[in-house]
């Protein structure tokens, strides 16, 4: 999909949401948590604050998950489907939420770290991205444990 495709999409949720006939959240981990815990135990802990935000409650729900991802045990009725954003419309409204929700947090950080050039490339690793981290050094958006040949920013 292309951006302006994601951004129709995520409008249409937000104007159903508004309306009550659509509940969603979107959670992140934090770079800390990524590089203390590891990608796979911050992902879980952002689905369970997702769902938190939701009040999902675990015997009444069922969740659909894309990937490898699994939401908290007490979610009996969960589903991870690999390729799911590609089958399952619930799980592709879910990849459009996180997808815009993210490209939206970058153009936040792009303010704080304009030398970085984030609201073009999003964060990830382009060439532009890899000469700004030459350049300047990795600053607190970074996850070390995923650019481990540069050095923090002074």
């Amino acid at each position: 999909m292309t951006p302006e495709s994601r951004q129709k999409y995520f409008r249409m949720m937000q104007a159903l949401s508004r309306d009550g006939l659509l509940s969603f959240s979107v959670a992140f981990a934090s770079p800390l948590t990524i590089d203390e815990r590891g990608i796979t135990s911050a992902v879980a802990g952002a689905i369970a604050q997702a769902l938190k935000k939701l009040k999902a409650d675990p015997k009444e729900c069922s969740i659909f998950l894309d990937g490898l991802l699994a939401a908290p045990q007490e979610y009996r009725r969960q589903h991870t489907i690999v390729g799911g954003d590609d089958i399952l419309p619930l799980i592709s409204l879910a990849a459009v939420a996180a997808k815009v929700s993210r490209d939206r947090l970058m153009v936040r950080l792009a303010r704080l770290y304009p030398q970085y050039g984030f609201e073009l490339h999003k964060g990830y690793g382009t060439d532009r991205h890899y000469a700004a981290l030459r350049e300047f050094g990795l600053c607190e958006a970074h996850r070390r444990t995923y650019c481990k040949n540069f050095k923090s920013a002074s």
